[in-house]
């Protein structure tokens, strides 16, 4: 099972994570000859109290997407009354030190948020953990992450 073993600081598990344009968006493109946007390198958090992922907003602009849908979200700050935020397809890549290949979701929904000021680009939800093991070391300071 391919897997990596990272320090992680202040921030926490932080990742390098590739932000790409979704596989049926991709396809839509190459069939109508339109160049495909670059995958956008971010930095990733592991967030196992986020149930679903999230890109910071500056990310779907650079790949020249458009919302999808828009979703009631709930945080701790939102209390019991929703907020509304716009949700799009993306697929994410992880490279993963060793292997040949980096682990992929060719298609996923993520939501929109400002993350950047924060330090990092993605929050990495249990929407993509799901797929994943992770074991987070606090008294060593590290954290695994296995796909």
């Amino acid at each position: 099972m391919p897997h990596f073993l990272l320090n992680h600081g202040q921030l926490g598990p932080i990742i390098d994570i590739f932000v790409a344009v979704s596989a049926p968006r991709l396809l839509v493109l190459q069939q109508q000859k339109i160049p495909i946007p670059q995958a956008v390198l971010s930095k990733g958090l592991v967030d196992t109290g986020a149930s679903h992922s999230a890109v910071d907003s500056a990310i779907f602009s650079t790949l020249g997407l458009s919302p999808r849908r828009i979703a009631k979200v709930v945080t701790p700050s939102t209390g019991i009354t929703p907020h509304t935020c716009h949700t799009f397809d993306v697929s994410l890549h992880i490279p993963i030190p060793g292997a040949t290949a980096p682990w992929t979701n060719p298609a996923c929904e993520v939501t929109k948020a400002d993350l950047k000021h924060q330090g990092f680009d993605v929050l990495i939800g249990r929407d993509i953990l799901s797929a994943a093991l992770f074991v987070y070391d606090g008294k060593n300071a590290t954290f695994t992450l296995c796909f």
